[in-house]
């Protein structure tokens, strides 16, 4: 080939038969791979003899490296149809909804674990990691006058009987590199701010504690069996807020808007979920 014109063709050529061969071999059927690397390095050869033989035969190696430069390029627009192909399709779609209404992967399943230690101060302690559901955190509270936090779980197994774990915080940052102030705390466990409520020098869950004009006040049918070594358990039953007015107008008013955000997000499911229910009975006939 001598002319620049019978160049173009062979390249557009060989991009079209790279198209044909990735849609049959590689981007099909649910991004299912129907190839082996072996596979793909012989195509990709085969390519790379034509163009040294028409093009370039005095450079094997570059032709390989055209032909491999051609087929990535397609490949990449392949993937690229792939993926706006998915973000519009209606099964995709009605597949998002159902996750996010029945919740199959909560926040807490996919963040960095908190290093935290147990049966802190005895010969017992032992340092581990834990994934904390927002909606089993009864509250966060100061171990001591540091910051060194203590945070008391109230978890439901499955025997349906409920067992309360206490756990000692005592790193300096969080695993976002965040400080180990009650605000961040509570935006790491909760980032959503449906279940947990800072108030004052603590976290308290909205769906435990009530507040009696002064404090907030356990519910008394929450009963919290657990000894905690140099710690007084009864701190847990009653979260004092500051004297000043401003600071318990503060506090009542941050638990109103954490029980208002809970109530929207579960009106913003049960929406979706009649959505998904609903779209998916026109794609059954019914």
């Amino acid at each position: 080939m001598e002319h620049p014109n019978e160049h173009h063709y062979l390249y557009k050529r060989l991009i079209v038969e790279c198209d044909q061969w990735i849609s049959r071999n590689v981007v099909c059927f649910g991004n299912q791979m129907h190839h082996t690397e072996e596979q793909k390095e012989a195509f990709i050869a085969g390519i790379g003899e034509r163009i040294a033989k028409q093009v370039i035969p005095q450079q094997p190696e570059s032709a390989l490296t055209i032909a491999f430069t051609i087929y990535t390029l397609v490949e990449q627009q392949a993937w690229i149809e792939y993926w706006k192909y998915q973000l519009s399709c209606p099964v995709r779609l009605f597949s998002d909804i159902e996750a996010i209404t029945r919740q199959i992967e909560n926040h807490h399943n996919l963040q960095k674990p908190l290093q935290v230690k147990y049966n802190y101060g005895t010969e017992d302690q032992f340092i581990d990691e834990v994934r904390l559901n927002p909606a089993e955190v009864v509250c966060v509270l100061s171990y001591a006058k540091d910051d060194r936090r203590i945070i008391l779980e109230r978890k439901r197994y499955n025997d349906r009987q409920f067992k309360c774990n206490a756990y000692i915080l005592d790193r300096q940052y969080l695993p976002n590199d965040k400080g180990l102030n009650y605000e961040n705390l509570r935006d790491y466990l909760d980032p959503l701010k449906i279940h947990l409520v800072v108030a004052n020098n603590a976290i308290v869950n909205e769906a435990f504690y009530d507040f009696d004009g002064d404090n907030l006040k356990l519910n008394p049918e929450i009963k919290l069996i657990i000894t905690i070594n140099g710690f007084d358990n009864d701190k847990f039953k009653e979260i004092i807020l500051n004297k000043r007015a401003g600071d318990k107008k503060k506090a009542h008013q941050e638990l109103i808007a954490c029980r208002e955000n809970k109530r929207n997000q579960i009106n913003s499911l049960q929406k979706l979920s009649s959505f998904y229910t609903h779209q998916k009975e026109i794609l059954e006939g019914k």
